[in-house]
């Protein structure tokens, strides 16, 4: 058969009623995949970066832009960043709409956006990767920790034996966090005035779920304020509290940021990055933090603070939770938003 033959065999096949649909159908798919191809990795951006210091540029790169990735939420915070997944994504909660979602940016060019991940849940504070893939939520109104396994099993975990070890009123979780190892857990209880800073062995946990509670603690740091912002970097340990930012290594404390330098409404979350860069929400943005500026190990009189100051991602609204990615992206949240930040 000639190349005319089998062109004009094919022609005709075309014109069959059983082959128009292609005619109809797959333009239009193509359409819709160029669509999602182009729109799926640009986002609508607000705000901007301040740039303080040269050393930000390790941290932020010239030129980046906070990205709306999600801005219809009722109350979001809590942000968490798995990384124990064949595609790794963020988990934020609302509680507003007492839900926990799940947002990833997909495989390529197509964006997977939000899902629901867990309906009906309140979580003050979660934590993932702890022990290579559990996530762990702290409850918003009881001194309770819950504990999701893959394999779709939770478990809860009472707080009311490691206050009472300490002293220390029981109460919901002020501060949770996760050591870089994804082994141990620290946390400080909410209206502890003396700031206790707690760490919990893998086994602790795990041995308390028969029982329905967190008996063994270690108390690391007494941060001396009610602490309201807990991270752990590789050979330190971040606290805030509204006022001000503290680094502790081996127990000891040094002040790297006070309130009031920006803004007065006071420090939240922190987060640390893979570089030992501390990201601390601070009223309408993130101050970057540097807290081996100016030596960190010295003495907390006469520092200068604002050379820890790198700079600030001013986001223009409160910032709620915040947490650095593996991707190459910081991710926060605002009451409505989920917003993503370049990182270096």
């Amino acid at each position: 058969m000639s190349a005319a033959d089998a062109l004009a065999r094919a022609r005709a096949a075309a014109k069959r009623p059983e082959f128009l649909w292609l005619w109809v159908f797959l333009p239009a798919l193509c359409s819709f995949a160029y669509t999602l191809q182009v729109r799926g990795g640009h986002f609508a951006s607000i705000g901007h970066v301040e740039r303080l210091r040269e050393g930000l540029d390790a941290v932020v790169p010239a030129g980046a832009e906070i990205a709306v990735l999600d801005a219809d939420n009722a109350a979001a915070g809590c942000a968490a960043w798995v990384k124990h997944d064949d595609a790794p994504h963020v988990l934020y909660c609302d509680s507003g709409l007492k839900r926990v979602y799940k947002w990833e940016q997909g495989l390529g060019a197509l964006t997977v956006g939000r899902s629901l991940f867990l309906d009906g849940r309140v979580a003050r504070h979660l934590v993932a990767n702890f022990r290579n893939g559990a996530l762990v939520a702290s409850d918003a109104a009881e001194p309770r920790l819950t504990v999701f396994f893959e394999n779709g099993t939770t478990a809860a975990l009472g707080l009311g034996a490691a206050a009472a070890n300490y002293s220390v009123a029981p109460a919901p979780l002020g501060a949770l966090a996760l050591e870089p190892t994804g082994e141990h857990l620290l946390l400080a209880l909410e209206g502890d005035a003396t700031g206790k800073i707690l760490r919990a062995a893998p086994e602790a946990v795990l041995g308390g779920l028969a029982a329905g509670e967190l008996a063994a603690t270690e108390l690391v740091a007494e941060a001396g304020f009610a602490v309201r912002g807990l991270a752990a970097g590789e050979d330190f340990i971040v606290a805030a509290s509204a006022a001000s930012v503290h680094v502790f290594r081996d127990g000891s404390g040094a002040k790297i940021a006070e309130a009031g330098q920006f803004e007065t409404s006071g420090f939240g979350a922190v987060a640390v990055d893979a570089k030992g860069y501390v990201w601390a929400a601070h009223g309408n943005g993130i101050n970057v933090l540097d807290p081996n500026a100016g030596g960190a190990g010295e003495a907390p009189a006469g520092r200068d603070l604002a050379a820890h100051l790198l700079g600030r991602v001013v986001t223009g609204a409160p910032v709620t939770s915040v947490v650095v990615g593996g991707n190459g992206y910081a991710y926060a949240t605002t009451e409505k938003q989920l917003l993503r930040v370049p990182h270096a």
